[in-house]
């Protein structure tokens, strides 16, 4: 059963560790505009620059985590989030194709919008026109769908309403503790008032382009921390098992 309403947003001993490491990494992270210059930010968040890497780095280790936990407790729905993150990883460093200097099919060159290998870049997932219905399919407003669904949206949800509660235990759905979700949205408030009202208006485009790489990583390194979190509360989960197996 869910706790009671004041208790919403406490930090828990076993939670305290995930939430100053998610804080101290965006605070870092959105401080390269205060620390470095236009040419630095601009380089650290270029193509294939230090922020994309660590996004796809993020994805990766955050595949892997879930699929340890599957295979611990094989339970289908970390499955699929190994399958959906390490695909992510993929997208995000277009499956290695300038690391391995890969040549694009013209298949799917004809239908990129970057000429590269990858599915997010295909014209469907990025209309250059996002006005309207056009963007409610590309990769970008589907991916933020997801983070605010999963990430905020469900917690709450289950953590409130008894009956969505009682859904995802039955489904065996892992729901992310509200103190680690609630980040997704804070990453992005960051993101949104940065653009509005912080950052200077006279820059290039590659300035701005640094942030939205910022905000990026910084979803790629909360799903990392849930699936870390996921994967010790498993781990320590079996080790009860088998401690009260031992003892009956």
């Amino acid at each position: 059963m869910p706790p009671i309403l004041p208790r919403f947003l406490n930090i828990t001993r076993d939670l305290r560790n995930y939430v100053l490491v998610v804080t101290l990494f965006l605070v870092l992270t959105y401080s390269v505009y205060l620390l470095f210059g236009d040419d630095t930010v601009i380089e650290l968040g270029k193509e294939d620059g230090v922020f994309e890497y660590l996004t796809a780095i993020f994805f990766l280790v955050a595949s892997i985590f879930f699929i340890k936990i599957y295979f611990s407790n094989r339970n289908g729905w970390f499955l699929l989030l190994a399958l959906v993150f390490f695909i992510g990883c993929g997208e995000e460093i277009s499956w290695g194709q300038r690391i391995f200097n890969l040549s694009t099919p013209n298949v799917l060159g004809r239908i990129n919008t970057q000429n590269e290998i990858n599915l997010h870049n295909i014209k469907i997932f990025n209309a250059t026109d996002n006005r309207g219905i056009a963007k409610f399919h590309t990769i970008n407003f589907l991916y933020k769908l997801f983070w605010l669904t999963y990430g905020v949206f469900l917690p709450i949800a289950a953590f409130h309403i008894r009956s969505i509660f009682s859904i995802t235990e039955k489904v065996r759905l892992p729901i992310p503790p509200v103190p680690i979700g609630v980040f997704f949205l804070i990453n992005w408030l960051v993101f949104r008032i940065a653009m509005s009202f912080i950052l200077p208006t006279d820059k290039t485009v590659q300035y701005y382009y640094t942030i939205g790489e910022i905000m990026e990583c910084g979803t790629a390194f909360i799903f990392m921390t849930l699936s870390i979190y996921f994967h010790n509360k498993s781990t320590f989960q079996s080790h009860k098992n088998f401690v009260n197996r031992m003892n009956q």
